[in-house]
């Protein structure tokens, strides 16, 4: 296949509330749309959104990338080169690229990505319903949840002090029932000791996972190793440092959060199929992209798991409005692949400014 036009376009979306990170505030997303075009005229479209405070790299070093393949191949080039150059770009550029080409490839089939990529995907995904901010908006979000049957929920936790952190995660349960999954993330917050005292505070609480509890890899490679902390355990950092080959150093992992825009699809692909073999469950994450990059995060997690593993798509709620006109359909916490819009839409966006190579 050849890739006969390549097209890139900034958008920047502002959200309903402010996004504590661990290193940065976040107010305004914003990111980079490409477009290929190939020689039957089918367009492939995919996201670049480096993560603030997450990504290596910042929007501006995606954008020269891709501007530097625009100026370097203004006419055409095989979509076989374009993958193999890509092999030294940065996570983003990667996973925007990759998307593209997945798309391409799947509409010359007639297909969804997630049925180019298996032979058997699933037809709807999970959603996680993502809690965070002030205690009365998690409380309130949790119920709006409840009320709305998602599977799962996931409470960002390691902001506050560990006796606030352990009181809202019990309230959280209290509100969410005793049949919704609850899973916690840490952003590596706490020390070995603290970790250990949170997990065995909210041992009653029936946690699903709890994502890096502790300060980095080594540290908890030798925990996990040891069975020293009395919750489950997931991946999410970790994935960013490591290969996935040696994800079987880590011993009794129960999940392992997959961020596409942080690893590119290839990158994220490997890591599924890796976690499978070794009986960890592989969960899809987003890093708050567009409407766009949501759908294509839809369709890998359809993809990569056999079971219905709630994925963490829910930050599409934080948005004032996207590049996709509408909004996902998300109905009682899942989301019908069939139903996702078509990415052609966003080129009716008024936000989007086209990036022209110098």
């Amino acid at each position: 296949m050849n890739i006969t036009e390549i097209k890139l376009f900034r958008y920047s979306l502002p959200l309903k509330f402010p996004v504590r990170l661990a290193k940065t505030t976040l107010e305004v997303r914003e990111g980079l749309i490409i477009q290929l075009a190939n020689e039957y005229e089918l367009l492939g479209f995919g996201e670049i959104a480096p993560f603030p405070g997450f990504s290596r790299e910042s929007l501006g070093d995606a954008e020269s990338q891709v501007l530097d393949i625009l100026s370097r191949h203004p006419d055409s080039i095989d979509s076989r080169e374009l993958e193999n150059k890509l092999k030294g770009f940065y996570p983003s550029v990667q996973f925007g690229i990759e998307s593209a080409l997945l798309d391409l490839r799947a509409k010359e089939r007639s297909v969804k990505i997630s049925q180019f990529l298996s032979r058997s995907p699933l037809k709807s995904v999970s959603v996680n319903g993502l809690l965070t901010g002030s205690r009365e908006d998690i409380l309130r979000k949790a119920r709006e949840y409840s009320e709305k049957s998602y599977k799962a929920v996931k409470l960002k936790v390691g902001s506050n002090s560990l006796d606030t952190d352990i009181e809202i995660t019990k309230e959280v349960r209290g509100i969410i029932g005793e049949y919704t999954l609850l899973r916690l993330d840490a952003n590596r917050a706490w020390t070995v000791e603290k970790a250990r005292e949170f997990c065995d505070s909210v041992g009653e609480c029936d946690i699903d996972y709890v994502e890096e509890p502790v300060l980095d890899s080594l540290i908890l490679r030798q925990e996990l190793n040891n069975k020293s902390l009395s919750v489950p355990i997931a991946l999410d950092e970790t994935t960013r440092e490591i290969s996935p080959d040696e994800l079987a150093g880590f011993k009794n992992v129960k999940a392992v959060v997959l961020k596409p825009m942080l690893l590119g699809v290839s990158r994220t692909l490997k890591f599924a199929r890796e976690a499978h073999d070794l009986g960890i469950t592989p969960v899809i994450g987003s890093s708050f992209e567009s409407g766009l990059g949501l759908s294509i995060l839809a369709n890998l997690a359809a993809a990569v798991n056999f079971d219905d593993i709630p994925a963490g798509l829910d930050t599409y709620s934080w948005y004032k409005e996207d590049i996709i006109p509408g909004s996902l359909p998300v109905r009682k916490g899942r989301i019908n692949i069939s139903e996702l819009p078509a990415f052609e839409t966003v080129l009716k966006s008024p936000v989007l400014k086209e990036s022209v190579a110098p």
